[in-house]
């Protein structure tokens, strides 16, 4: 063979080589490629690409993959001789030395290249390219990578058929739910950590905390539903929905998808919200009503607190009272606590409090109490027991301590304390919300009603008319001197109803304070307040109330007893009452005879799945926050979530286990009907059996 077929030769074997070389670096890159895409996918696992997204996404992976394997072949193609001499060593270097010949000809004596160009085109034209570089592994791993990838792209999605027929908007099935995420904020003061949960089947959140909802679904439209509202969630895009609701009450969240084919099916969401419970606080010590001989005393005090989230403040409040009668002065205060905090939920205060610098004098009296607040916002004082520090009167005698009711008014009402508290709640209307202030201003009116129904018990005894006392005496001291001058004149029957009438129309303006009070025109009910505080004055000044007995018993006239005609005389016949029907217990039997329907269908219903979920909701709507109601309502979603998976024996589990805790409740809601009595007769009959018997058996000793 000529010099220049030999060349030839090695020539066209070294292209294959190349080429083959290349076809194998592809391959590995694709494969490479498809890796790197499945990763990614896998990554983005929670939130999915779109179709078209994935296929972009595969496209650049595989390019690059590829790119980057034949940048690392590139030096290896163009040393493609080296290449076959390190997979074929029996060439023993001539087709790298005919290659570099090739690439440098003139460098060696053509005898030389001709010898050399013939021993290689000898040596390589035994060879086989494919046998040298296969590319079977190369290929396997592009058929492993692409199977992985496949795998995942059905898992994640529910098939490349349906999700293109979204696209395109051909798609006429009913929309499904994918996934559901709920992120639940506590309120910032309770400072906890925010929960991310995952198709929860039930929600446990703190009072005000923010549930956000976000929902995966190919539908068009997302109605979710609690026990308040119904509602849309926002469209985000990329089939993704997401709205918020806030926390207040026990309940449940419904997720309902729709399209214009109709609507998908229903997902139940229980909603347990735990409360910000109130402050406990108590005053430890002294813990009773003390009297002291005189005001020039020190009282110990401690106060304990606690909260289930964290307090913000605790606090020792008194009101001093002094004064008699209906001219009580009123003074509050505060007395400066050291307050040592064993952690953000438990307080402790003391105090070593001085009376002396409250100046008080013989029969005056101090109320005080512990006050608390949580971190809350908007959250009102929790008080403890009032405890009463009194100044013994001359010639009084101490009393029993006692505890008033906290739900009671802690100390003495008059209507000078309610002139007073009136007065505060005018001075502080700027700074409160007009639901607080209306809120106050009912209370005042309760308390005016209290002061009021006083008077008018003491209106049903007699006044007797007592001469007017002068304006610098104490109402509670009497004149002699205008006694024994005004007897004359109360003799005469003069002016005997004047105290009667003043009190009369303090009564009527307390009632009209209290109207105006109740539609919250507190201006005009302060004017009728001190209107009718003048009328008591002057009813005390100028009369003594003596109490009477109201009403007396009639005495039976006995003369009349066992007369009289008996036709009319007989047995009232009354209509028989019907037992009123539960509501509750109405509602629960007829969400049994869903579940009854349900287990005794001979095949699930079409609708199986929509129907354990409404029967679920049902059993929230009846009481959301009752525990064993919620098991059942879990229950109810358990089946319905077997239901859309096919799953028959799982349904058919969670109802029975549904249908026997409903029994359970609605036995004990309902009242046991009572046992049926047995005639006198054949209880005495039996009873004489039973002697009889006794009888033998003792007599024989044998049964």
């Amino acid at each position: 063979m000529s010099p220049n077929a030999d060349v030839s030769l090695i020539r066209s074997f070294l292209d294959r080589v190349a080429k083959r070389l290349g076809a194998v670096a592809a391959t590995e890159g694709a494969a490479a490629g498809l890796i790197l895409a499945t990763v990614l996918l896998l990554l983005r696992w929670s939130s999915p690409f779109s179709i078209a997204a994935t296929f972009a996404v595969v496209l650049v992976a595989v390019g690059a993959g590829v790119g980057a394997r034949w940048m690392m072949l590139a030096a290896q193609r163009r040393q493609a001789a080296r290449t076959v001499e390190r997979v074929a060593p029996n060439c023993h270097n001539l087709v790298v030395a005919a290659d570099e010949i090739m690439l440098h000809p003139g460098r060696v004596r053509e005898s030389v290249a001709s010898l050399v160009f013939r021993q290689a085109a000898a040596a390589v034209r035994v060879l086989d390219v494919a046998a040298l570089f296969p590319v079977k592994r190369a290929l396997t791993w592009l058929l492993s990578s692409a199977a992985a990838l496949v795998l995942v792209l059905v898992v994640q999605n529910t098939g490349v058929a349906s999700q293109m027929a979204h696209i395109d908007g051909a798609s006429n099935t009913l929309p499904v739910l994918s996934r559901i995420d709920i992120l639940v904020e506590a309120p910032a003061y309770a400072a906890q950590a925010a929960q991310n949960l995952r198709e929860p089947s039930r929600i446990v959140a703190l009072a005000g905390s923010r549930v956000n909802i976000t929902v995966k679904s190919n539908a068009s439209t997302v109605v979710i539903e609690t026990l308040e509202k119904k509602d849309t969630l926002n469209s985000a895009g990329n089939e993704t929905f997401s709205g918020t609701i806030v926390a207040n009450a026990d309940g449940f969240v419904a997720i309902e998808p729709s399209n214009a084919v109709g609507k998908g099916t229903r997902k139940l969401i229980g909603l347990s919200v735990t409360p910000d419970h109130a402050p406990q606080v108590r005053l430890s010590v002294p813990g009773k009503d003390m009297l002291f001989p005189d005001g020039n005393r020190s009282l110990s005090v401690n106060t304990e607190a606690s909260d289930d989230i964290g307090l913000a403040s605790l606090k020792l409040r008194y009101t001093k009272v002094s004064g008699s009668g209906e001219q009580f002065t009123f003074t509050e205060g505060e007395v400066p606590l050291n307050v040592s905090r064993d952690n953000a939920v438990s307080w402790k205060g003391q105090t070593k409090w001085d009376l002396s610098a409250l100046k008080l004098d013989a029969g005056d009296m101090v109320v005080y109490r512990a006050v608390a607040t949580d971190k809350r916002p908007g959250s009102l004082p929790t008080e403890s027991d009032s405890y009463i520090a009194e100044i013994k009167q001359i010639g009084s005698d101490a009393a029993a301590g006692f505890a008033v009711d906290p739900d009671q008014e802690r100390y003495a009402l008059s209507q000078q304390m309610i002139i007073v508290k009136t007065e505060k709640l005018l001075a502080k209307r700027a700074s409160v919300s007009a639901q607080a202030f209306a809120d106050e201003a009912n209370d005042i009116a309760v308390e005016q009603r209290r002061v009021r129904a006083e008077f008018v018990f003491m209106m049903g005894g007699e006044l007797e008319d007592a001469p007017v006392v002068d304006e610098q005496q104490d109402m509670t001291t009497l004149n002699e001197t205008a006694e024994a001058e005004g007897e004359a004149d109360i003799l005469d029957g003069r002016g005997a109803n004047r105290g009667r009438l003043a009190l009369v129309r303090a009564v009527r303006h307390m009632s009209n304070a209290v109207t105006l009070l109740n539609e919250t025109d507190v201006v005009p009910a302060l004017v009728r307040e001190k209107t009718a505080l003048k009328e008591l004055e002057q009813a005390f000044a100028h009369t003594r109330i003596i109490l009477r007995a109201l009403t007396q018993a009639e005495k039976l006239d006995m003369s009349r007893r066992m007369t009289g005609p008996l036709v009319e005389a007989g047995r009232d016949v009354h209509p028989v009452p019907l037992a009123e029907s539960s509501t509750r217990v109405v509602a629960l039997r007829n969400v049994l005879a869903g579940v009854a329907e349900l287990l005794g269908a001979a095949k699930p219903e079409h609708n199986a799945t929509q129907h354990a979920s409404e029967l679920a909701e049902r059993v929230l709507r009846v009481d959301p926050s009752a525990k064993p109601l919620q098991e059942i309502a879990s229950r109810l979603n358990e089946a319905a979530a077997a239901y859309g998976k096919s799953n028959t024996r799982d349904a058919t589990r969670a109802l029975e286990t549904a249908a026997v805790a409903l029994t359970e409740v609605l036995r004990a809601d309902l009242v046991t009907a009572p046992a049926v009595s047995r005639a006198f007769g054949t209880e005495r009959l039996d009873g004489a059996l039973t002697d009889a018997l006794r009888s033998a058996r003792n007599g024989d000793g044998k049964r």
